[in-house]
């Protein structure tokens, strides 16, 4: 009796255990225009836990310290992303930037209908992106291990959260070179070309 206890036990612990994949998200590193407002950053997860919401804790930069850096202006979780059959699916956007630190974002989205649900997969979110005043610079953008105190997390039925492994990432601030100067450039080539073949 005691071994069938175990047995069923063990069972449903194995089954407890795996009914939550790990959820991973690896912010990007990517690259922005600089002096240039509102680019957009998209964020993705991967796992698929069937989850009712989430919480985004981000930061810019050194967040709060001292000097000039990326902020963010804006959040967008329905376009193009696991919350965008709004239809089927409505939700509520809460929060923003932190209290006057726009370097820092505490923002959420939730689901309308108790225990709705959707699969944590693919695009959740959308950070828009300002560089005014900035030429240039490589800038963290972390949504774990942040000066909020809280990490990136999704919400499970009932209220629980489920934290996934984070891997934070980098903006670049790099100048696009303009039109006049790459006509420039490609003049110097084919003179280079030209005169190889005079020679």
């Amino acid at each position: 009796m005691k071994s069938i206890v175990a047995g069923a036990l063990l069972a449903f612990l194995g089954f407890a255990s795996s009914a939550q994949a790990a959820l991973t998200i690896v912010v990007p590193n990517v690259n922005l225009a600089p002096n240039t407002p509102n680019q957009p950053v998209t964020v993705a997860v991967n796992g698929g836990d069937m989850v009712t919401g989430v919480v985004v804790d981000a930061v810019l930069g050194n967040g709060s310290a001292a000097g000039v850096e990326p902020i963010f202006q804006s959040f967008d979780f329905t376009t193009g992303t696991m919350f965008s059959d709004t239809a089927a699916h409505p939700g509520t956007k809460i929060g923003g930037t932190v209290g006057g630190v726009p370097q820092d974002a505490q923002v959420s989205y939730a689901l309308n209908t108790q225990n709705d649900t959707v699969a944590a997969s693919g695009n959740f979110i959308t950070l828009f992106i300002s560089t005014v005043n900035l030429t240039s610079g490589t800038y963290a953008l972390s949504l774990g291990n942040t000066e909020i105190g809280q990490d990136t997390h999704f919400l499970l039925p009932g209220g629980a959260s489920d934290q996934p492994l984070i891997t934070n990432g980098t903006i670049t601030i790099t100048a696009i070179p303009e039109p006049s100067s790459m006509l420039a450039l490609l003049a110097g080539g084919l003179l280079l070309v030209r005169r190889r073949r005079a020679a």
